[in-house]
């Protein structure tokens, strides 16, 4: 979670590729799930625009969303977004 003075900088999405990035090295990994409330949109259109989708699942009043991915793909799908580095 990044503090609300914080937010709009970029350092959410920089966390997320490295994230991701560190779990495409895992043997195997080939899903990534989170969640977030169901009533922060801002939070899913933050995962979507990374390609996350719902699984329909409510976890404790959360909303389950998970990234399918296979290794290598998701370096190359942020070569074409406008990501931008840091």
């Amino acid at each position: 979670m990044i503090d609300a003075k914080y937010q709009g900088k970029g350092y959410g999405s920089r966390a997320l590729e490295l994230i991701i990035q560190h779990v495409e090295t895992r043997p195997n990994a080939r899903e990534f799930y989170t969640s977030h409330l169901k009533d922060n949109d801002a939070t899913g259109c933050f995962y979507r625009k990374f390609g996350f989708k719902y699984t329909g699942e409510v976890l404790g009043g959360d909303l389950e969303i998970k990234l399918a991915f296979w290794p290598g793909v998701f370096h190359m799908l942020l070569d074409l977004t406008t990501i931008r580095p840091f």
